[in-house]
C-alpha cells in the first residue's frame, strides 16, 4: 500500500503543479510583440477613422452655417442694395437747356407755362418781370392782388393765362424772395423749392420754361437752383432758356 500510495501522490502533485504553473504563466506572461502592434494598429486606426468623422462633420457644420447667414446676409443686404431714391428727384426728364428769348420763345407757341421769379412787394422793375410786366400786364395783376409785403408769399405762386396768337400761355409769378433791394444773395432757396413744386402741382404734363431765375439780379447759387427744379419738376416737360437778344416787337 506504501508503495501503491508512493506512486499515485506524485502524479496527483505533479498534475496539480504542472496545472497551477500553466496558469500561472498565462496571466503573467505579457502579449507577443506581433499582438501588441495589432492592436496599436487597430487603435490607431480608430483614432485616424474618429478623426475624419469630427473633420467631416466639422466641415458640414461649416457648409450649413455659411449657408445660413448668406441667406440672412442677402435678406438684409438687398433693401439697401436698391438705388435709393428720394422724393421729387428726376428720374423721367431733366433740365433741357436752349438758347434765346423765353417770351418770344413762348408767344411762338414752344411753351406752354413761363415762371420767373418775383420778391414780395409787387415790383416788377426789372430783369425779365419788367419785360413781362409789359408784355403780359395779366402777369402784373395778378401780382398785384396778393399782399405787398407779406412774408407769408415766399414760396407760393400767383399766376395768370392770357391768349396770344391763338394760343394758352400761362405766366406764373414764383415768389422766391422777400426783396429786390440789399447785398449778398437774395433767392430763398427753400421758397424757390416750394414754388416749383407748386408749379409742378397746378400745371404738370404742359411745356414749362424759365430763365435762369434766382441767379441774375437775386445772385443765387445757379447749381443749386439747377438741382432743386430738377428735382421738383421731376418727370415733366421743363427747359431753361438763357437769355438772348432776339427781334421780337415791342
Amino acid at each position: 500500500m506504501e508503495a501503491g500510495s508512493s506512486k499515485s501522490n506524485p502524479i496527483c502533485l505533479d498534475d496539480s503543479s504542472d496545472d497551477s504553473d500553466d496558469g500561472d504563466k498565462s496571466e503573467a506572461s505579457p502579449p507577443k510583440q506581433a499582438d501588441k502592434n495589432h492592436l496599436l494598429g487597430q487603435l490607431h486606426a480608430e483614432r485616424l477613422d474618429r478623426r475624419r468623422q469630427l473633420h467631416t462633420e466639422r466641415l458640414a457644420g461649416r457648409e450649413s452655417a455659411g449657408t445660413s447667414s448668406g441667406d440672412q446676409t442677402k435678406e438684409s443686404i438687398a433693401p439697401a442694395a436698391a438705388p435709393r431714391v428720394m422724393p421729387n428727384v428726376a428720374t423721367a426728364t431733366a433740365m433741357k437747356k436752349v438758347r434765346g428769348d423765353l417770351i418770344d420763345l413762348a408767344l411762338k407757341g414752344h411753351f406752354d407755362v413761363i415762371v420767373h421769379g418775383c420778391n414780395c412787394l409787387n415790383a416788377m422793375g426789372a430783369g425779365i418781370a419788367l419785360t413781362i410786366k409789359k408784355v403780359f400786364p395779366e402777369a402784373y395783376a395778378a401780382d398785384c392782388k396778393t399782399s405787398r409785403g407779406e412774408r407769408n408769399k415766399l414760396g407760393t405762386i400767383s399766376s395768370a393765362t392770357v391768349r396770344r396768337n391763338g394760343r394758352d400761355i400761362t405766366i406764373v409769378n414764383a415768389y422766391t424772395q422777400y426783396h429786390w433791394r440789399g447785398e449778398g444773395v437774395l433767392t430763398e432757396y427753400g421758397a424757390l423749392r416750394s414754388a416749383f413744386r407748386h408749379v409742378k402741382a397746378d400745371f404738370s404734363g404742359r411745356r414749362m420754361a424759365y430763365p435762369l431765375i434766382g441767379a441774375g439780379l437775386a445772385k443765387g447759387d445757379w447749381k443749386r437752383i439747377e438741382r432743386i427744379i430738377n428735382e421738383e419738376l421731376a418727370g415733366e416737360d421743363h427747359c431753361l432758356v438763357e437769355y438772348s437778344s432776339s427781334k421780337r416787337k415791342k
